[in-house]
């Protein structure tokens, strides 16, 4: 998950879900010590590619896909391309296989290599350079969410939005059969449209995370409020508050915000009116979230890539309050 500045990309650590609260036999999810990768988040099932030309040099490169089915649960496909050999091995499901491609190929710098992972009916067809070498149903693997590569490219090209991130963190048990934690804080939503809830106010250096979930599930999407009531230098106290938006698993910082408390009051109140999702203390509106959110990734000072979180759909599906 990444913030982004001017110039500057910051690399953030995933938050940490209530996820283990709810069902405290997960266990809390544990600091990992994780290698970054270049790797993209993908919204569309339709058509999904790593493609890029190579050095002379270059031996193998390789390009993983991750899944989220229905059950939340994470599946990833892993191809390593040997271009001197002209094989390529997968790895799925703890299992690999190798697979000899047709073509031979001469890695020089006009030789182009694509991994892509198209839609095809009710089933993935997956492909190197146009060679389907797996086809899996989608009901088994759920929808594509990322996409990342590795190895010696000299460009490459993705079908979705760039970014160095970290590997997925994972619940140990993605299953939520299981009953809740009857000690969390947790309160149904039949609508959230227009909705007006309270949760207790947070007493001076305390943190909050309030959660709204599309379900108890680990791993459900979910939008998060974090909230931390800090005294600054010269006496007056600030609410320090993000925002993260979770979908299909995949984390995204929303914003950060700062604002001096003014009111004095026994609630947070959260509410949603036109679209717009607003957590407040009497007149002190702590930060609002409103659909559409567009997210700007610079490069160099420049505008690299522009792309809209859009929260709309996720407000039909909140289901619960968490905290």
């Amino acid at each position: 998950m990444n913030g982004q500045t001017r110039g500057i990309m910051i690399i953030q650590a995933d938050p940490i879900s209530l996820d283990y609260k709810i069902f405290p036999s997960l266990g809390k999810e544990a600091l990992q010590i994780r290698k970054l990768q270049n790797a993209g988040y993908i919204f569309d099932n339709a058509k999904n590619f790593v493609g890029g030309y190579v050095f002379a040099s270059t031996k193998t490169v390789w390009a993983q896909f991750q899944f989220n089915n229905a059950s939340n649960k994470v599946l990833n496909i892993k191809l390593n391309y040997n271009i001197q050999t002209s094989t390529v091995t997968i790895i799925y499901a703890n299992v690999k296989s190798i697979k000899k491609l047709s073509n031979q190929y001469l890695a020089d710098e006009q030789f182009y290599i694509i991994f892509d992972v198209s839609l095809s009916g009710d089933d993935y067809k997956i492909s190197v350079n146009d060679e389907i070498i797996l086809q899996l149903s989608k009901s088994q693997l759920g929808d594509v969410s990322r996409a990342s590569y590795g190895g010696k490219w000299k460009y490459v090209d993705l079908s979705a939005n760039y970014q160095i991130s970290f590997p997925q963190s994972l619940a140990k048990n993605q299953s939520c059969s299981i009953q809740p934690n009857s000690k969390m804080s947790i309160i149904p939503i039949k609508n959230f449209t227009n909705a007006d809830l309270e949760i207790p106010m947070i007493s001076e250096g305390q943190n909050k995370s309030i959660e709204l979930r599309s379900s108890l599930c680990p791993g459900s999407d979910m939008i998060k409020f974090n909230v931390a009531l800090v005294k600054h230098f010269n006496g007056t106290y600030f609410y320090h508050s993000s925002v993260y938006f979770r979908k299909k698993s995949q984390w995204q910082h929303m914003f950060t915000k700062i604002f001096a408390k003014t009111s004095t009051c026994t609630f947070i109140s959260i509410t949603e009116f036109n679209g717009a999702t607003s957590f407040s203390c009497g007149n002190d509106i702590i930060n609002t979230i409103s659909s559409g959110y567009k997210v700007s990734m610079f490069l160099r000072g420049y505008v690299a890539n522009m792309f809209t979180v859009n929260n709309e759909y996720l407000y039909k599906e909140i289901k619960y309050l968490v905290y």
